[in-house]
């Protein structure tokens, strides 16, 4: 059963060190690394004092949260309670601007396997709605300014896609789970079949609980990092 309470939210600004992206092994000497040419950290890098300012000091009533991003000067938190706002804007001095997006199965509906995948235009951010089997693009300035939830577009994916990036205009990366692996997918955005997949892993009896990551994209180096949840490995 899902908890009825609200969330009292702290949103905190800082300078990340770039030594919390470096990837690190479990201590083991790198046997445990499944990527080609991996680089082994026994020792943690040097890390900088992080700074932080409350920008939020009440209770927003929102029962979940689930993602957050920054974006033209404001805050997104992500909620997938059914009795909640999918997407909630709060300015820079924690003042709520606009809520919109609701579960459900409609086109501007998300399921409870949403989640934002870090990358954004102008005026637009994408969601991965995994159950959907679609990347999904949300007009923030239009949505906020009427209230409700404008999808503009979307690419299809397929199912079991967690992880999906749009690499370029015409390109999809997404990373799929199958029986006993994760495969990285590339294809055409406006075509169903990959033109490249790699098995990334060992088979595994249990890929999602061993394998499971959070993909991010840097679109001018064409690279992706897959961070992974249970594992100090990127």
């Amino acid at each position: 059963m899902k908890r009825k309470t609200s969330t009292r939210i702290c949103i905190i600004l800082s300078l990340v060190s770039a030594a919390l992206l470096m990837p690190a092994s479990c201590g083991d000497g790198g046997e445990r690394m499944f990527l080609v040419k991996p680089k082994v950290y026994k020792a943690a890098p040097a890390a900088d004092t992080l700074s932080s300012t409350r920008i939020i000091q009440g209770d927003t009533l929102i029962l979940s949260v689930d993602d957050v991003m920054f974006f033209n000067d404001m805050f997104i938190i992500q909620s997938l309670e059914t009795s909640t706002s999918v997407f909630n804007l709060f300015d820079l001095n924690g003042r709520m601007v606009s809520h919109f997006g609701n579960i459900g199965r409609a086109e501007n509906e998300f399921s409870e396997g949403a989640s934002l995948n870090g990358q954004y235009d102008s005026r637009h951010i994408y969601v991965n709605d995994v159950n959907a089997a679609a990347i999904k693009f949300i007009d923030i300035p239009a949505s906020a300014e009427q209230g409700r939830c404008i999808v503009t577009g979307k690419i299809p994916t397929t199912e079991r896609v967690i992880n999906a990036v749009v690499l370029d205009d015409s390109s999809l990366v997404y990373e799929q789970m199958s029986a006993d692996n994760f495969r990285l997918n590339i294809r055409p955005a406006n075509e169903p079949d990959p033109t490249m997949q790699i098995d990334l892993y060992v088979p595994s009896d249990d890929p999602f609980g061993t394998y499971r990551s959070f993909m991010r994209v840097n679109l001018s180096k064409r690279i992706v990092a897959l961070a992974m949840n249970r594992m100090n490995q990127i």
